[in-house]
């Protein structure tokens, strides 16, 4: 597969179940962490580009370092580069033929954390606000379908609504 283009594929039941496999894998080589399924493919009805995205709560995101050569164990390879633009998150990910795993590793009190977590529930639990991220990706993904950077910039003004309305609506 490669994912050289921006393909979204119909949401697929197996997605939760592949999650559940790796986070035993990952648990089993860095320890027992709370774990969550993030992104597209944790929101069930929702189509998605098929990459099981993944958040790992730390205590300590200084540390992480004793978790690379676990986690290359498992053939995920660490994106230090990608710590410029995310300074509160250490980036993994693992290309397999059909599924690509993606897994950020952050401290739970961290702002990383807790929008990932608002906007994948807000999602769940609202179908309209659901339906109209579909729709925004399904046209981002026709109109940039070989630019990530772009496909991934036309998403964060409806994704930072999304959070705000969560945020007011939790009061927090």
């Amino acid at each position: 597969m490669g994912l050289k283009t921006i393909k979204l594929d119909k949401y697929s039941k197996d997605w939760p179940r592949l999650f559940e496999e790796e986070k035993q894998k990952i648990i089993s080589v860095i320890g027992d962490l709370r774990i969550e399924h993030m992104g597209s493919t944790a929101i069930p009805g929702l189509d998605s580009k098929p990459v099981i995205d993944m958040m790992a709560a730390v205590n300590n995101l200084n540390a992480v370092k004793k978790y690379i050569e676990s986690l290359e164990t498992l053939e995920y390879k660490y994106a230090p580069e990608l710590e410029q633009q995310t300074p509160d998150r250490k980036f993994f990910q693992k290309r397999t033929p059909n599924l690509w795993y993606h897994l950020s590793l952050t401290e739970p009190t961290s702002i990383y954390w807790r929008d990932h977590i608002l906007f994948r529930d807000y999602l769940r639990n609202n179908s309209e606000a659901r339906k109209n991220y579909e729709e925004l990706k399904i046209r981002l993904a026709e109109e940039f379908v070989d630019d990530f950077d772009k496909y991934n910039s036309g998403k964060t003004e409806f994704i930072n609504k999304i959070i705000e309305k969560a945020l007011k609506e939790n009061s927090i």
